[in-house]
């Protein structure tokens, strides 16, 4: 703390003064926020939304607003990510609020494909006051074929013939097939 001295007087008739002698404190507010989440890693058919649910959380000493983003690997950029808000205003000092982040998986994408979003928040008024957590998104396996064949004749006992029959994979893994 310090000391400040204030005196008082009368400027017009030199009647009264008086001083008066006040200990300061200056109090700074501490910045903080964390981020937290129960599933950081989920997985989806192509094509699909993930959901997850991030809490936003003011660890700071005093009301805080909060600016929140993303980054994607490099190699996701096919991935569409949205944040339900990408800001926080006057959340209360040991307050969470929750947001909604969304990641859709790319129609084209494989069995084998997975893309990491980390999510950040900052404080607006001080910078370093920062965390980010990573998201995990998987594709599910998805196995699906088309199988057409030309016209089959009827076989009689010794009878041979000859057909074509056209399968398409249209799943997003390796398929084999057996015919019997």
């Amino acid at each position: 703390g310090s000391t400040t001295k204030i005196n008082i007087y009368s400027k017009n008739r030199d009647q009264f003064d008086d001083e008066l002698q006040v200990n300061t404190t200056i109090r700074l507010p501490v910045r903080g926020v964390s981020l937290s989440t129960s599933e950081n890693a989920l997985s989806g058919n192509p094509g699909s939304t993930l959901t997850y649910i991030v809490s936003v959380s003011n660890s700071g000493s005093d009301p805080d607003d909060f600016n929140l983003g993303y980054e994607l690997c490099e190699s996701c950029n096919a991935w569409v990510v949205s944040l339900s808000k990408y800001s926080i205003e006057d959340l209360d000092e040991g307050d969470s609020e929750d947001v909604q982040i969304y990641v859709v998986i790319p129609s084209s994408a494989r069995s084998t494909d997975e893309a990491t979003i980390t999510v950040t928040a900052e404080s607006h008024d001080d910078t370093t006051a920062f965390a980010d957590l990573e998201l995990i998104s998987k594709v599910n396996t998805v196995y699906n074929q088309y199988v057409t064949a030309s016209t089959v004749p009827v076989l009689y006992p010794g009878d041979s013939s000859q057909f074509n029959i056209s399968i398409t994979n249209s799943g997003n893994s390796i398929e084999s097939y057996k015919f019997s």
